[in-house]
């Protein structure tokens, strides 16, 4: 009778701790959800990235290109129509996906790396336009792309 108590116990805490398990996050989670990445850290400022929920978690950010929002201080990028950002977690850099170095505005979407060295890379942007990247995330892949806004 003792082992039967025991084996009763036992499945009992397995019973518990596979409940604990149910909220966890799995691989299915789409990156945006599991570690919420809240802003664009760009040349030209810090954005809030707006999310919606579709197929896929799709957030967008919009800003004019402009010299007066140069903030790392390098002319030469915005004189040429270079922009270079992250997609971080926080504005610290912690948690970043960089690396789309080929991007092109009207190009489509190009993967980060979550930690690449080398920034996300746009280039075609003429100064006093307004832009739009949007972020996308899937089960496996963060990518960006950046447009004219309408």
């Amino acid at each position: 009778m003792k082992k039967i108590g025991i084996a009763l116990k036992a499945l009992a805490v397995l019973a518990a701790v596979g409940i604990g398990f149910a909220g966890c996050s799995t691989a299915d989670d789409k990156p945006l959800d599991l570690l919420e990445p809240g802003y664009i850290l760009s040349s030209q400022g810090k954005f809030d990235i707006a999310y919606t929920e579709t197929d896929v978690a799709t957030g967008t950010v919009e800003f004019t290109f402009s010299a007066d929002n140069n903030e790392w201080g390098d002319a030469y990028k915005v004189e040429n129509g270079i922009l270079e950002f992250g997609v971080c977690a926080d504005t610290g850099w912690a948690t970043k996906y960089t690396g789309a170095t080929g991007l092109t505005v009207g190009g489509g979407f190009a993967n980060c790396t979550q930690g690449a060295d080398a920034n996300n890379k746009a280039t075609g942007l003429e100064a006093g336009k307004k832009y739009v990247i949007t972020v996308q995330g899937t089960a496996d892949t963060i990518s960006v792309k950046i447009d004219e806004a309408d």
